[in-house]
């Protein structure tokens, strides 16, 4: 292996560990540094959280090695060389594997080699029982890292996207540990959403377009808004990867004419292999535009992170909600059982309600399964005091009181009612619920809400009764959840009205002729996920609260619980 140049670091106080974020400068011949590493990069918490991770299991399980995975973007490339940097600082032998080229970091000089010509033979030998570290950077090709990486006494640290063709063997064989870097995606999401909503720049881009992320930017504003609102702005668009967010910004034209083509070219098996534990193919666009890989993080007993997939933005999730209108039952079912580490995700969320309007509609390839109905008990609770901004005057210190409707987490036999939903084959409809006319046919359809989801309810379909007297038109109203609580919006009212009116007229259509008297009646069904038989969580009972005007002759509120994919049938 030729020698590549004097090794070390210059100006080694600058290595010093300290709290992040803060910039790592170094003064290092170009000839050393790997890749396209520049003389200055940023150092975040997430790196050094990582590194003492990888760090302990080096000490305690040198021979098993790690693979550090996560969505394309989010500085796992970067990480490794702040990880190596920290281990030169540590005197650690470390080979370095970057694409085609190999540099061994050994004591004070750093050796280059080409992968064709790489061996054991080139490596040095460490004292018994010893090891060095492999640091592998492999998100160029899918293909497994060439076997002497691999190889004791090497304790390999791979960074890859997820991809099993690139680690599954090794890790298998080795028994490696599996870590995440970036993993508080979904806080972070979360509180870039509360912030969007505090923001008085938060574009209102049309819901069929990707808008360019600089023009809320044009308005006179310092440049620190500016960068700002932009920055936020991407964010909301496409979630929280670094990459993503500079290329929103910089290059949005680009980025939303390559989000847009992944989002068309998506197919349903594709997003099924992006899940790191089954996939076999190689999913860069769409793990890259459309979702992110998430995790569980470890517990006392399991070292390794668990994974999941989520959508990377609440706007992408309603692009692909649009997208993916149509799930085959059978399909969802596969899905959701690998999805069942992230309880209440966008993702998992939409992928049951597919699930559920398969049961409820009578889907022909779907079990007619479903479980007697459970009452839900109405209770009500108190809302915040109203503020003189919310009300007139003389109402300002009343409450409004908001009705609930519980069931339990684990409905005993006894809960249940001789009630069943009356489920007949229809085909199901998705459209919009704020412009649609139902024309078509009141009765006719299973109607589910096309994305974004109605404020009130997501699907119904409204039964007719006939006898000698009367014609009945009942509605079923479905509130499809997998989250513990669910609050209500009287803005959903208003729609409720609508398709009263249209199944009253289809009654008074079928009425018989001479009959003068019809009634019409409503009834209410939130449907919930079975129990989770996830160990961590602490099954809490459903609750659907409506909001102030719901009115007490509005029909009953029962709970469904829908098989949620874990179990056959």
């Amino acid at each position: 292996m030729p020698k590549s140049g004097s090794g070390g670091v210059g100006k080694s106080g600058r290595l010093r560990t300290q709290d992040a974020p803060y910039v790592l400068s170094l003064s290092m011949d170009e000839s050393v540094l790997p890749g396209s590493m520049t003389d200055d990069f940023l150092v975040l918490p997430s790196y050094q959280r990582l590194f003492a991770r990888a760090w302990k299991l080096y000490l305690e399980d040198p021979d098993r090695g790690i693979l550090v995975t996560g969505q394309p973007g989010i500085g796992k490339s970067t990480w490794l060389r702040y990880a190596l940097i920290r281990l030169l600082k540590k005197q650690q032998v470390v080979l370095f594997a970057q694409d085609e080229r190999y540099h061994l970091f050994y004591h004070d000089c750093v050796y280059t080699i080409s992968s064709g010509k790489l061996s054991n033979d080139y490596l040095p030998r460490p004292p018994e029982n010893g090891y060095f570290w492999g640091l592998i950077d492999s998100d160029k090709r899918a293909v497994q890292p060439h076997s002497a990486l691999l190889d004791l006494p090497i304790f390999p640290v791979q960074a890859a996207s997820p991809n099993r063709i690139r680690y599954r063997q090794w890790l298998k064989q080795r028994e490696g540990f599996t870590l995440e870097l970036q993993k508080r995606y979904k806080r972070l999401r979360a509180k870039a959403k509360k912030a969007l909503e505090r923001s008085e720049d938060r574009s209102h881009q049309a819901d069929d377009a990707v808008a360019n992320v600089l023009q809320i930017s044009r308005k006179e504003a310092p440049m620190k808004a500016k960068i700002l609102a932009a920055l936020n702005y991407a964010i909301e668009l496409y979630g929280y990867s670094a990459r993503d967010i500079y290329a929103a910004v910089f290059t949005p034209n680009e980025m939303a004419a390559s989000f847009h083509q992944a989002l068309n070219d998506a197919s349903f098996k594709d997003i099924f292999n992006i899940l790191p534990h089954t996939n076999t193919t190689n999913p860069d666009t769409l793990s890259h535009w459309l979702v992110t890989v998430v995790v569980s993080p470890k517990d006392s007993i399991n070292y390794s992170d668990d994974f999941g997939i989520d959508s990377k933005s609440n706007h992408i999730m309603e692009k692909l909600k649009v997208h993916f209108e149509k799930v085959q039952h059978e399909e969802a079912r596969q899905m959701m059982m690998k999805c069942r580490t992230f309880e209440s995700g966008s993702f998992r969320g939409f992928i049951f309600e597919k699930i559920a309007h398969n049961y409820l509609s009578g889907a022909e390839d779907v079990p007619n399964a479903l479980p007697p109905l459970v009452p839900m008990r109405k209770s009500k609770r108190k809302s915040k005091r109203k503020t003189a901004a919310d009300a007139p005057a003389a109402e300002s210190k009343t409450e409004a009181a908001l009705v609930s409707f519980s069931m339990a987490a684990s409905p005993q036999e006894s809960d249940f009612l001789d009630i069943f939903l009356p489920v007949r084959a229809k085909d199901i409809r998705v459209v919009d619920f704020q412009h649609d006319t139902f024309s078509e046919g009141i009765c006719q359809y299973f109607y589910a809400a096309r994305s974004p989801n109605s404020p009130l309810f997501d699907s119904f379909f409204v039964e007719l009764q006939e006898d000698v007297e009367v014609v009945t038109a009942i509605i079923w109203l479905f509130q499809v959840t997998l989250r513990e609580r669910h609050e209500g919006s009287t803005s959903g009212y208003q729609l409720i009205q609508k398709i009263k009116g249209l199944a009253l007229a289809r009654a008074q259509k079928r009425a018989k002729h001479g009959l003068d008297q019809f009634a019409i009646e409503q009834e209410v069904s939130t449907v919930g996920s079975v129990r989770s038989r996830l160990p961590e969580r602490t099954a809490k009972k459903r609750t659907w609260v409506m909001p102030e005007g719901w009115d007490k002759h509005e029909g009953e509120v029962y709970g469904q619980l829908v098989p949620d994919g874990f179990s056959e049938g």
